[in-house]
């Protein structure tokens, strides 16, 4: 009871009207038992005004935390969906240092294989990097891949569990 009191003490000195807080707090859904308890102290104190969380959760678990944690409080909730075959691509550009016109049928491929899922972009990239079917060229300064043996050699299911199941197994 102490240490949650002086948490709340705490958090009450540290945001002001001149020095406002925000939180942000990812994958809500694996918090434990203390953790919840100590999140739901500071969403229903009513005089710690200037704090945001912004709590960041899979959209199979938002009816878990909305009854947990924001029935009695403002919220606002976004839904963010997957990318489209556009963003896929500015995304993979910018990782890449590349111009997404250049790497248009790399994106395409991606976005399919992946749902959009920016997560599981960012693992099928490190897949295809470590099984060498896109290799850094330094000679011409740029990643190089072979779209055809990227679409042959990458059996992917929809979920991309199967793609992480298989970095462990390496």
């Amino acid at each position: 009871a102490k240490f949650k009191v002086a948490c709340k003490a705490f958090m009450r000195a540290m945001s002001s009207d001149e020095h406002p807080n925000v939180i942000f707090l990812d994958d809500v859904q694996w918090m434990d038992k203390a953790s919840k308890e100590l999140l739901e102290i500071f969403l229903k104190d009513t005089e710690m005004k200037n704090l945001m969380f912004i709590l960041a959760y899979r959209d199979e678990d938002a009816g878990l935390i909305k009854d947990t944690f924001l029935n009695q409080n403002k919220y606002t909730d976004i839904s963010l969906g997957n990318l489209d075959v556009e963003a896929t691509t500015e995304m993979i550009a910018a990782q890449l240092g590349s111009i997404p016109k250049e790497i248009h049928d790399l994106g395409t491929v991606i976005a399919r294989k992946t749902q959009g899922n920016p997560f599981y972009i960012n693992q099928f990239l490190k897949l295809i990097e470590r099984e060498g079917l896109m290799v850094y060229d330094d000679m011409l300064c740029s990643w190089v891949y072979n779209i055809q043996k990227i679409e042959e050699e990458t059996k992917v299911s929809d979920s991309v569990a199967e793609l992480l199941s298989n970095k462990v197994r390496c």
